[in-house]
């Protein structure tokens, strides 16, 4: 699966130390998962998918950009705070909080690089010999 993170919810992770290394291994884990098995991963809330790391809440939402399912990371939020509570009421009125259609245009490019990335990476792979490949 496909996992992108918007520059806000990496700024804002940027912040947390002790949270940054356990999302980073989060993110490898999901991109080598099913869609089903990374979205079990997670709560559903609505249109949105929360994970809880302590006391953080982690909230992203599925995307689909040419019939590639992304998991985008959208933001990071404390858990109780009043923003917290806010976007908690405010996801049952069905609305997209986050601007997420806007988010479209910017995920087209980024899964462009990404299939090119795994694209020349399987290439290389097949051009190695049988005995080195791991």
């Amino acid at each position: 699966m496909y996992v992108y993170r918007i520059p806000k919810f990496n700024e804002e992770l940027s912040k947390i130390q002790e949270l940054s290394s356990r999302v980073d291994n989060l993110c490898s884990q999901l991109e080598t998962m099913s869609y089903l098995d990374a979205k079990a991963r997670f709560k559903k809330l609505h249109l949105y998918l929360k994970r809880k790391e302590g006391n953080f809440r982690l909230i992203a939402r599925i995307l689909k950009i040419e019939r590639e399912p992304i998991l985008c990371f959208l933001k990071v939020y404390n858990r109780g705070e009043p923003d917290y509570k806010h976007f908690l009421e405010a996801i049952k009125q069905h609305t997209e909080l986050f601007n997420e259609l806007q988010l479209k245009p910017e995920l087209s490019g980024w899964l462009a690089k990404e299939k090119l990335i795994n694209k020349t990476s399987q290439l290389s792979l097949s051009l190695l010999p049988d005995n080195l490949r791991i």
